[in-house]
């Protein structure tokens, strides 16, 4: 996952804390403010992709927003599941989302969960939020730490199917 338009745009405090917190603003007047960041150029390719991820995240509620985030990621469209898996990424980085996020045995299932999609974007994605869950300065408890340290050691493409492959040899 490249950075580009969604690390400009939901890597930003001011779009990431009012989603966690349900106060999100997903009117044409906030897409045009943040449209405005950009150069001419690529203007109108930013603002279509915007859109389809502002019509998305109007789905994410106050109660539960990064289960809704993960229910998202389902969307068939790849631009759209890009921004979403980027903006998990980014609610990881963030200390105050990411104590709550261990907690969430949810969230934790889904990254460590190698059949719920089997696209590269997404094996791609969930390895790096785990990256960036290890990296954080947060205290990850022992046992969880091992398990996201045996998902990295067995890298992005690892999938159930290379599992009983590699079984299979050993037997």
């Amino acid at each position: 996952m490249t950075g580009s338009w969604v690390e400009e745009i939901v890597c930003q405090d001011s779009f990431v804390e009012p989603i966690f917190h349900g106060h999100h603003d997903f009117s044409h007047s906030a897409i045009d403010s943040i449209a405005d960041m950009f150069s001419p150029p690529t203007q109108l390719l930013i603002e279509a992709r915007q859109m389809r991820l502002y019509k998305v995240l109007q789905r994410v509620t106050k109660q539960h927003p990064i289960d809704d985030i993960i229910e998202l990621t389902t969307t068939p469209d790849e631009s759209t599941k890009i921004s979403l898996y980027r903006l998990l990424q980014c609610l990881v980085r963030q200390p105050w989302i990411l104590s709550e996020a261990i907690g969430s045995s949810r969230l934790i299932a889904f990254l460590l969960d190698r059949t719920n999609d089997l696209s590269m974007i997404a094996a791609e994605a969930r390895f790096e939020i785990i990256q960036t869950i290890l990296a954080s300065t947060i205290n990850v408890p022992a046992p969880l730490a091992e398990q996201l340290d045996i998902y990295l050691k067995q890298g992005a493409q690892f999938t159930p199917r290379t599992m009983h492959v590699a079984s299979q040899r050993y037997m």
